[in-house]
């Protein structure tokens, strides 16, 4: 349940960040309490594929712990092959949760912004990275870093790293649905006349990037 409720939040902020890169007029065009419409919106049309993406996410959770409780049992053994089996057990099912976290939370991006169902909105959200693949890397450990020191910054003002991190889950999800977006945006439209950028003029700027008139 738990997890179920913070890929609710995630899709819910996505939707919201969503919503205000995509208003031709910034902040005009921008509805209204955008959280809560977008909210409503997963609530409404993409409950299924919310359950099922929290769904493989838990059912990897739930083997590595049984990995894990194995791993004790077998601490005391002599027998190094099961070890090793094991312990190659859990690196694939380490990887394969962060994988799927990855997948997922792209996902979850992706169904906010066109409300698809989980499975074209992962393929979408996965081809639309690998065809952007040097931009992505770029953007994840300069956003990583930024985000860690800013954690780090906070717990030593506040003197709590769950506070800080909680915090900054929502940043991380606004880099996260910005730059999905701009993708998107980068791909559909060239800043013509028929095919204006929707970023805001900060953006542009920062990418330089123009809208022709």
């Amino acid at each position: 349940m738990r997890l179920y409720d913070k890929c609710s939040g995630d899709i819910s902020l996505a939707g919201a960040f969503a919503s205000y890169y995509w208003a031709k007029n910034k902040p005009k065009d921008v509805p209204s309490f955008p959280v809560l419409r977008a909210f409503g919106r997963a609530i409404r049309y993409n409950l299924g594929s919310l359950a099922f993406g929290s769904l493989i996410i838990a059912v990897i959770k739930i083997i590595r712990v049984i990995l894990d409780y194995l791993d004790k049992k077998l601490a005391t053994t002599k027998s190094d092959v099961l070890k090793v089996i094991l312990t190659a057990f859990k690196c694939c099912f380490w990887c394969m949760e962060v994988f799927f976290k990855f997948l997922t939370k792209n996902a979850f991006i992706m169904m906010a912004i066109y409300g698809k169902n989980f499975f074209t909105s992962a393929k979408d959200s996965f081809l639309l990275l690998v065809r952007n693949c040097v931009r992505a890397a770029v953007v994840n450990q300069v956003a990583g870093i930024l985000l860690f020191l800013g954690k780090a910054l906070i717990t030593l003002g506040m003197g709590s790293y769950f506070v800080a991190d909680l915090f900054f889950d929502v940043y991380e999800m606004a880099v996260d649905t910005t730059f999905i977006c701009f993708l998107e945006d980068s791909e559909q439209n060239d800043g013509s006349p028929e095919k204006p950028f929707y970023m805001s003029k900060n953006l542009q700027n920062i990418l330089d990037k123009k809208n022709m008139k």
